[in-house]
């Protein structure tokens, strides 16, 4: 039996623009110390969702199965816990 094929979220240079744009807003954001710990919440926040970018849109993790895709999505939130607890 076929599976369809599953779109993509994005189209690869409307992830990339998504991207460039995350990766401007967290690096104006970490410059602001005033924020202290928010501002490390708002860079890991965005570099969370930098990287489930870059899963499901460059590496088509959105076409694995079902445990691949729940692997990584817990993976990705059990780094970003980490990174900011151990801050």
């Amino acid at each position: 039996m076929k599976t369809a094929k599953k779109r993509p979220i994005l189209a690869p240079s409307l992830a990339w623009l998504a991207l460039i744009a995350a990766t401007l807003v967290s690096y104006f954001s970490a410059g602001l110390h005033e924020a202290g710990r928010t501002g490390l919440l708002v860079v890991m926040l965005i570099a969370s969702v930098k990287v489930l970018l870059i899963l499901r849109c460059f590496m088509e993790v959105q076409l694995a199965h079902a445990p691949v895709r729940i692997f990584f999505g817990i993976w990705t939130i059990a780094c970003a816990v980490m990174v900011t607890a151990l801050h």
